[in-house]
């Protein structure tokens, strides 16, 4: 019998240790914009999940009172000068007021005695002050719900980072390759995940980065 010739592609199957793990582009801060005492904490535990726009904590801020007041003193004494208004809502929007606070704020008179952080996005908490979860140190499966560090009663500094908070909308593998496969592959590459054998991870995944050297006492790359 005679065979023409093909040229077809095959996968490459290439067996290595690794964990799912953070994408760590993906972690983002949510600090306090004014200093001051957390009077209320409306999350209560470590990787609780929060949505953007959930309220995160209750903050009384002196300073902020006093800024409040000289807003209400233009509106009393200075109603007609609308650049100097608008300079003074902005001033409360930059320090965590929203525009339905401002407009109760003008339409009231009294000042709020505490302003509220409001998460800038969604994924699940962990302290700045804890032990950072990262590709290189844990993974996903060993986080375990635990108290937060910050506690209702303590104080914030202005621009001060309160928690971190984790997206897990994107997530990496972060694999272990022997030196003598690192020829087979390259960035920008797609790629099927067998895990343990059991099941496969099928989607649109490709290969995002490959270390540039063996780190020192090993003989394989993270990629």
């Amino acid at each position: 019998k005679t065979l023409t010739p093909k040229q077809n592609e095959f996968p490459i199957v290439i067996n290595a240790t690794g964990k799912i793990t953070y994408d760590t582009r993906e972690i983002s801060v949510a600090s306090a914009r004014v200093g001051g005492r957390i009077e209320k904490l409306y999350i209560k535990y470590l990787y609780q999940p929060v949505e953007k726009g959930q309220k995160l904590m209750d903050i009384y801020s002196k300073d902020l009172v006093t800024e409040q007041e000289n807003y209400i003193y233009l509106l009393n004494s200075d109603a007609e000068n609308a650049p100097l208004i608008k300079t003074a809502e902005n001033r409360l929007l930059l320090q965590g007021f929203t525009n339905d606070q401002i407009s109760k704020l003008k339409s009231t008179k009294q000042p709020f005695q505490s302003v509220t952080i409001y998460s800038p996005y969604t994924g699940h908490l962990h302290d700045l002050t804890g032990t950072p979860v990262s590709a290189d140190n844990s993974s996903m499966s060993n986080v375990k719900p635990a108290e937060l560090t910050i506690k209702e009663g303590m104080y914030v500094q202005k621009g001060q980072g309160v928690f971190n908070i984790y997206s897990t909308k994107k997530v990496w593998a972060v694999l272990n390759i022997y030196s003598d496969k690192i020829n087979l592959i390259k960035v920008g590459q797609k790629v099927k995940l067998k895990i343990d054998n059991e099941f496969t991870l099928d989607g649109n995944f490709k290969i995002d980065f490959i270390e540039p050297e063996i780190r020192s006492g090993q003989n394989t790359i993270a990629v």
